[in-house]
């Protein structure tokens, strides 16, 4: 399994159906969608060059703001966690994927509603 190759899969299977593109840079997927109030959110999962661990980080960014949320990828671990073979990789991104769907259901609607919508043409740029 390397960073570039069986990795990517699972990440598209599983976000992709929720809404969320998929870009591969020097060790980091980035997972983006824009949210109905224009802003965007990025799913930052680095999983290292030459290292065989993961970290993940959820970005809303909007104009004048981003707001980050490192996410846990164990209950006993934070930061980076040993990616390992297929199976646990499917599990990791499982489990990312139950973080995600509870902030897009919790965190951003709350963040959303404070800052009210961003303008059509808001991009923040480059993928993180």
């Amino acid at each position: 399994m390397t960073a570039s190759g069986p990795l990517k899969p699972t990440l598209v299977g599983a976000f992709k159906p929720r809404g969320y593109g998929c870009r591969f840079e020097s060790g980091t997927f980035t997972l983006r969608r824009r949210t109905p109030d224009n802003h965007v959110v990025d799913l930052v999962v680095d999983v290292g060059t030459w290292s065989r661990m993961v970290t993940a980080i959820y970005v809303v960014n909007g104009p004048g703001f981003r707001a980050t949320v490192p996410l846990p990828l164990s209950a006993f671990i934070t930061g980076q966690y040993p990616i390992g073979g297929t199976e646990r990789w499917q599990r990791i991104v499982a489990n990312l994927a139950v973080i995600v769907d509870e902030l897009d259901r919790t965190f951003l609607p709350e963040l959303e509603q404070a800052l009210g919508p961003a303008p059509e043409w808001f991009e923040p740029g480059r993928w993180v």
